[in-house]
C-alpha cells in the first residue's frame, strides 16, 4: 500500500508506460474536475454578466427614449426664445403667435399646449382640440375675471369666439414660477448658462393630463417681457415602457422623485386603457408592484452618477436583478429609469447549459481512461527500447543495434538522433572529449584538440570612451545600448563571412579565413571595416536625435600567420586565434586616437585586399611589442 502511494504521487521511479497512464488519468480527472467547476462558477458569473447586460441594455434604451422625447424641447424652446428676444413671435399678436407655435404642435404631438404670461397677469394659450385648435386669452385689466375662447382651423381662421367667467392667472402656474425663480436665480449667480425651467410633474389645469412643462423667460428688444411654457403629455413614456420587453416578466418603469408613476411596467393590469390612463401619475405605494418598492430601497443607498446593479430578494420571496439611473432634466429636477428582470427568467437556460457540461466532461474522463491505457502502452514499447540503445552507448558499446520503428514522428525524431550520436562517438570517442561531440557532429568532419598556422586576416573593434558612456548611463539603458549596437555590428560580420572570436567589454574580435577557408580573407575584412564604420555613423546620426550616447567606433586590421584552432584542455575547449598578428590588430586599433582616423591597417592587409579599396599612408611606426617598423594606412573607402 505505501509502495502504491509512493508510485501515485511520484516519489518512486516507475515504468513510462505507467508513468504516462497515471500522468494521463490524473490530467483528464484534473480537467474533467476544473470543468465541472469552472461550469458551475462561469454559470454564476454568466448569470450575473447576463443581467447586468440586460438592465443596461434596457436602462439604455429607456435613456434614449427619453432623450428622444425630451431633448427636442430644449432646440424649439432656444429657437422659440430668440423669436421672442427678436419679436418675431408677440404673445399680444394671436396670428403672428399661433402661425409660428401651430407647425411646432403638430409636428411634436406630445407637446400638448403653449402657454404664454406675462407680470400683469396677461396670457395666452395655444391647445391642440382634435382636428382644430383653442386659443385663450387673459386680459384681467381689460376683461377682469373673463378668459376670451377662440377655434381655429390650421390655417389660422377663426371658427368661433366665446367669452367664459374665470379667475384664470398665468403667474399662479408652476411653469411660470419655476422659470421666474430660474431668472432670479440667474441674475444672483450671474449666470446664464441654464435658459430652460422644468416643473414637477402635475395635472394640466385645462386638459387634468399628467404632464410636464418647459418654460423660459423672454424679455423682447420691444414690449413687456413675459415668460413661455410648453406643456408635454407624459403618457408617451408608458406607450413605451409598456411595450419594452426585457424577459418573459421584466419590467421597465420610470417614476419621478416624488415617487409618481410616469411610464408603467408591463403588467396584465395595465393592458385596459381606462387602467392604464388612471394609473399614470399614480404613487408607487399605491401600485400593488412590491418589486418596484424593494428595488427603489436598494437603489437609493448607492450613488447616482452610473447605473448600480442588484441581486435581491423581493418581498414577494422572488430572486430579481435590479437597477436604477437617474435622468436629469434640470436643476433639481430628475427621472428614475428603474429595471427589475427575476433570476427565474434566464437562470433556465444556464442550468441546462452546466448540467450539459457536467455530463460531457463525465464522458470524456471515462473515454481517456481507456485511451490513456492505450496510449501508455503504444510510447512506452519504443521509448524502452531507445532507453536499452542509450545505456549501450553509456557503456561506450556502439555497435549498431536492432532498428527502432514506431508511428509516432518524435519517437522516430529521437531514433535518428540516437543514430546519429552513435556514429559520431564510434568515429571519435577515442580522440575527442564528450564535451566536443556535439560540436562535431555539428561539423559533420573530424576535429583535434590543438590548432594549425594560418595566414588569416584579425579585426579588432573598440568603443572611444565608453568608460564615461557606461558611468552616465544606468545598467538597463546601457545594455539596451549596447544591444543594439552589437546586433547591428554582428549582422554585418555575419554577412561578410567573419568568425566572432569573443567580446571583450565593448569590443569585438572577429577574424576571416577559418574555419572555412577563404582566400579573400582580407577583401573580406576590409568590406566589412567600411561597412561597419557606416552603420556606426548611421546609428550615431539616430541616437543623437534620441538623446542617446554616441557610440564611436575605431577599428584595426592586421594579416599575417595565426594560430587558429581548438585551445585550451581536454574539459573546455575554445576556438580562437593567437600570436603576433593578433596583437598587432589590437595595438592598429588603439593607434587610430593617436592620428584620429577610424580604419588603421598593416600593409599586408592593403596588399592582400587589393582593388577596389581606396587606402591613405599614415606613418611608419614602431608599435609596441615589436621590432620591425609597421606602414599604417587608413582605409577610407
Amino acid at each position: 500500500m505505501k509502495s502504491f502511494y509512493a508510485i501515485l504521487i511520484g516519489r518512486a521511479p516507475i515504468s513510462i508506460k505507467w508513468s504516462l497512464f497515471r500522468n494521463m488519468t490524473l490530467l483528464v480527472l484534473l480537467i474533467a474536475g476544473s470543468i465541472t467547476l469552472v461550469a458551475f462558477l462561469g454559470s454564476t458569473r454568466s448569470l450575473k454578466d447576463l443581467g447586468k447586460g440586460l438592465i443596461l441594455y434596457s436602462i439604455e434604451h429607456t435613456e434614449t427614449e427619453l432623450k428622444r422625447f425630451f431633448q427636442p424641447i430644449y432646440g424649439i424652446m432656444r429657437i422659440s426664445k430668440q423669436w421672442g428676444q427678436t419679436n418675431v413671435i408677440d404673445p399680444n399678436n394671436l396670428n403672428k403667435f399661433n402661425a409660428h407655435f401651430i407647425p411646432i404642435l403638430k409636428r411634436f404631438p406630445h407637446v400638448s399646449s403653449i402657454n404664454s404670461g406675462d407680470t400683469d397677469g396677461n396670457g395666452v394659450l395655444l391647445l391642440r382640440n382634435g382636428e382644430t385648435w383653442l386659443n385663450r386669452e387673459a386680459r384681467p385689466n381689460e376683461w377682469e375675471n373673463r378668459v376670451r375662447w377662440t377655434e381655429l382651423k390650421d390655417d389660422n381662421t377663426v371658427i368661433k369666439t366665446w367669452f367664459e367667467d374665470s379667475d384664470y392667472d398665468p403667474r399662479q402656474r408652476p411653469w411660470y414660477k419655476t422659470a421666474l425663480a430660474l431668472k432670479k436665480r440667474q441674475e444672483k449667480q450671474q449666470r446664464k448658462s441654464e435658459f430652460l425651467a422644468w416643473t414637477k410633474p402635475y395635472h394640466f389645469l385645462t386638459t387634468q393630463d399628467l404632464g410636464i412643462t418647459a418654460s423660459t423667460y423672454i424679455d423682447p428688444k420691444e414690449g413687456s417681457s413675459y415668460i413661455l411654457a410648453f406643456d408635454i403629455m407624459l403618457s408617451a413614456i408608458t406607450d413605451f415602457t409598456t411595450n419594452l420587453e426585457v424577459t418573459e416578466n421584466g419590467k421597465v418603469f420610470v417614476i419621478s422623485d416624488e415617487g409618481l408613476m410616469l411610464g408603467l411596467p408591463i403588467d396584465e393590469r395595465f393592458k385596459d386603457a381606462q387602467a392604464k390612463k388612471e394609473a399614470i401619475g399614480m404613487h408607487i405605494t399605491s401600485i400593488d408592484i412590491p418589486i418596484i418598492q424593494d428595488i427603489l430601497k436598494v437603489a437609493n443607498q448607492y450613488p447616482l452618477k452610473n447605473p448600480e446593479y442588484v441581486r435581491m430578494l423581493s418581498s414577494d420571496k422572488k430572486v430579481w436583478w435590479g437597477g436604477a439611473r437617474p435622468y436629469f432634466l434640470g436643476r433639481g429636477q430628475r427621472l428614475w429609469i428603474i429595471v427589475a428582470v427575476p433570476e427565474d427568467d434566464f437562470f433556465g437556460d444556464l442550468k441546462k447549459r452546466r448540467n450539459a457540461t457536467a455530463a460531457i466532461a463525465f464522458i470524456a474522463l471515462i473515454i481517456a481512461f481507456f485511451m490513456a491505457n492505450f496510449l501508455a502502452r503504444r510510447y512506452s514499447k519504443p521509448i524502452n527500447e531507445l532507453v536499452h540503445e542509450s545505456e549501450k552507448m553509456q557503456k561506450l558499446n556502439v555497435d549498431k543495434g536492432k532498428p527502432i520503428e514506431s508511428k509516432i514522428k518524435e519517437v522516430n525524431q529521437l531514433a535518428d538522433a540516437q543514430e546519429k550520436m552513435r556514429v559520431a562517438l564510434k568515429s571519435f570517442s577515442t580522440y575527442i572529449p564528450t564535451e566536443v561531440v556535439k560540436e562535431l557532429i555539428n561539423q559533420g568532419e573530424a576535429a583535434k584538440i590543438g590548432g594549425k598556422i594560418e595566414t588569416l586576416t584579425v579585426m579588432f573593434t573598440d568603443i572611444e570612451g565608453f568608460t564615461s558612456i557606461a558611468e552616465s548611463m544606468s545598467p538597463e539603458k546601457l545594455t539596451q545600448h549596447m544591444a543594439n549596437y552589437f546586433e547591428a555590428l554582428l549582422t554585418i560580420l555575419k554577412e561578410e563571412n567573419a568568425t566572432i572570436d569573443k567580446f571583450i567589454g565593448d569590443s569585438i574580435v572577429a577574424f576571416w579565413g577559418a574555419p572555412i577557408s577563404n582566400p579573400n580573407h582580407a577583401k573580406d575584412a576590409c568590406r566589412a571595416a567600411i561597412k561597419l564604420r557606416n552603420k556606426v555613423h548611421e546609428l550615431n546620426k539616430t541616437w543623437a536625435t534620441e538623446n542617446k550616447p554616441v557610440l564611436k567606433t575605431r577599428f584595426g586590421l592586421a594579416t599575417g600567420p595565426v594560430l587558429v584552432g581548438n585551445v585550451g584542455s581536454s574539459s573546455r575547449l575554445n576556438y580562437t586565434v593567437i600570436g603576433d598578428t593578433v596583437n598587432l590588430a589590437s595595438r592598429l586599433e588603439g593607434t587610430n586616437k593617436k592620428y584620429g582616423t577610424e580604419i588603421l591597417a598593416c600593409g599586408p592587409v592593403k596588399e592582400a585586399a587589393g582593388d577596389p579599396f581606396q587606402w591613405k599612408f599614415i606613418d611608419t611606426v614602431t608599435v609596441k611589442g615589436k621590432s620591425q617598423s609597421v606602414k599604417l594606412f587608413e582605409l577610407t573607402e
